[in-house]
């Protein structure tokens, strides 16, 4: 057992989210100082049962009104201390409300019961299969046996993929389940455990707005706003590597390498698509991962490296036609020779980042 610290410098702004939101409604935006304060549920919900508020509170959710402050001031005649006492977490809105103040939905960072932020070790875990994944794939030299089907653009309705990547024939290396290959006990991952982050501070967190950038250098905001950890923080796991499993096939230098070949290959296959903005930052580097959501799906597929760029522009073109058909994926994309069409960026300290950047180090 090979027990290792795994440090996240964080490149650009870092998003890993739950699937939950605020609405505009939902929080505390104060335009003077540039902050949003998050109310604690539970604090708040026993203040409204407490002073007989729950039917004040449903008729201001349902009128519309965003005004959040207003509502605990006027209707409740909370006292700052008192608003202050139930809204206790405040971080910078940076750019984020933009300059006429435009509030947003807010797409929550990761958090445990006690309302710690953190990463899952899953998160990191995944993004480290993904570049060995690639890294294997991209090293075979004979790839005639890979066998493409004519990509139709609904064909995600079928609820599975035309031409999935048969990952378990590089990840299925143990030899615990021999009837059946792709039985998870035989994957050569089970000796890879990654825990879960250190509790990231409340004061290394930052607003951002959602951007698109197209490959022609033009950009757009999205009226979109996540909780992302801010450059220049640092996040600390413990990795541990059982070479009883691996037998050496995963060690810390091979790891560091396969993120270094996806990087390279991210760079040359998808970036190169694109001209940057004048003030977008290029933070990636050959020791950096893509994390959390914000990348994109380039960096969490594998169908570029396996198919290679052509058939790929195809098959993920006609994907994302299925799913978003007002965007023409599968009209628009394959004229451009990329898909997604769109790198997505926000805006930090007057400049563009590009999401979820993080430079590793394995000691």
């Amino acid at each position: 057992m090979q027990a290792y610290d795994l440090t996240l410098s964080v490149c650009s702004p870092l998003f890993v989210g739950t699937g939950r939101s605020l609405a505009k409604n939902e929080y505390l935006y104060n335009s003077y100082q540039g902050t949003v304060s998050f109310v604690d549920e539970q604090a708040f919900l026993s203040l409204l049962i407490e002073r007989g508020l729950v039917d004040k509170y449903e008729d201001y959710i349902l009128s519309g009104d965003t005004r959040l402050y207003g509502f605990l001031r006027d209707t409740c005649g909370l006292t700052q201390r008192e608003i202050e006492q139930i809204a206790p977490r405040t971080i910078q809105a940076g750019n984020a409300m933009g300059q006429n103040g435009n509030k947003a939905q807010i797409h929550c960072f990761q958090r445990d019961s006690a309302g710690r932020a953190y990463i899952p070790g899953s998160s990191l875990k995944g993004a480290l299969r993904t570049v060995w994944l690639a890294a294997r794939i991209l090293e075979e030299e004979n790839r005639s046996d890979r066998r493409f089907n004519q990509p139709n653009p609904d064909y995600a309705n079928k609820r599975r993929p035309a031409n999935p990547i048969p990952e378990e024939r590089y990840v299925s290396l143990l030899r615990c389940n021999e009837k059946k290959q792709t039985d998870a006990v035989n994957s050569i991952f089970r000796g890879v455990s990654v825990s879960d982050s250190e509790p990231i501070s409340d004061r290394d967190f930052i607003l951002c707005r959602k951007w698109d950038v197209h490959p022609n250098g033009g950009e757009h905001d999205i009226n979109l706003i996540r909780e992302c950890v801010k450059p220049g923080s640092s996040i600390r796991f413990k990795v541990t590597l059982d070479q009883f499993l691996l037998d050496g096939r995963i060690t810390v230098e091979s790891l560091m390498a396969d993120i270094a070949v996806f990087a390279r290959f991210y760079r040359e296959h998808y970036l190169s698509h694109f001209t940057l903005p004048g003030d977008a930052v290029d933070s990636l580097n050959e020791r950096c991962l893509l994390l959390g959501g914000g990348p994109g799906l380039f960096s969490k597929s594998l169908d570029y490296p396996y198919w290679g760029d052509d058939r790929a522009l195809e098959d993920v073109s006609a994907f994302l036609n299925a799913f978003f058909q007002r965007h023409r994926h599968a009209e628009i994309d394959p004229g451009l020779g990329i898909s997604p069409r769109m790198l997505k960026y926000t805006e930090y300290d007057d400049q563009l980042y590009p999401f979820g950047v993080c430079q590793v180090s394995l000691q």
